[in-house]
């Protein structure tokens, strides 16, 4: 789980639209294009509590280390994603 130690936000809506939604579409859209391996999103949210925000994500096992790893993670990549469109 990915804690966001910020300010409390008013609302869920807020924290969604905030730097952890922007990070959870980031992700949606690197999987939708099922290139590379990318975890699934299991929520959201936050904890006025505790005062956090929260990104809870899908685990993904390691994979054995390959001499051409970036090379292979440069050609998957999705285009879009490099070019920031």
């Amino acid at each position: 789980m990915k804690e966001n130690i910020e300010p409390i936000y008013r609302s869920l809506g807020e924290a969604i639209s905030a730097s952890l939604g922007h990070e959870a579409m980031g992700l949606q859209t690197l999987k939708a294009a099922g290139e590379i391996g990318v975890p699934g999103i299991l929520g959201i949210g936050i904890d006025e509590g505790k005062g956090f925000s929260f990104l809870l994500l899908e685990y993904i096992d390691s994979a054995p280390h390959i001499k051409t790893y970036w090379e292979t993670f440069g050609r998957q990549l999705p285009r879009p994603c490099i070019i920031g469109t």
